[in-house]
């Protein structure tokens, strides 16, 4: 009887499913211009970004990416994608220079 109990609650437990946690599909965007998701290991909590890269004339950017310098940044990083959307306005200039400096409108 004691074994029959036992296959019983074994039979019981491993018919239940563990549910993982289904996360909106947000989106957040870095300060690199990459996006992260959220991460449902992580109770929903966004990916962390990556650390920006500085760029000048001995430190290139990986393909895809652009040297700029931001107005609210003291040193030229990487970013990918359009920077006008670091801006408030999301219009910006760009002046012809390396790094690029990003003037928001």
């Amino acid at each position: 009887m004691k074994k029959l109990l036992f296959l019983l609650t074994l039979i019981f437990i491993s018919s239940c499913t563990i549910q993982s946690q289904v996360c909106t599909e947000e989106a957040k965007m870095c300060s690199d211009g990459t996006f992260v998701a959220r991460d449902s290991n992580n109770n929903c909590e966004f990916e962390p970004c990556q650390e920006p890269m500085v760029c000048d004339y001995t430190n290139n950017c990986p393909e895809g990416f652009n040297c700029y310098l931001f107005p609210d940044e003291s040193e030229p990083t990487c970013y990918q994608g359009d920077p006008c959307l670091r801006c408030e306005s999301l219009i910006c200039d760009c002046t012809e220079s390396f790094p690029m400096q990003i003037i928001c409108n």
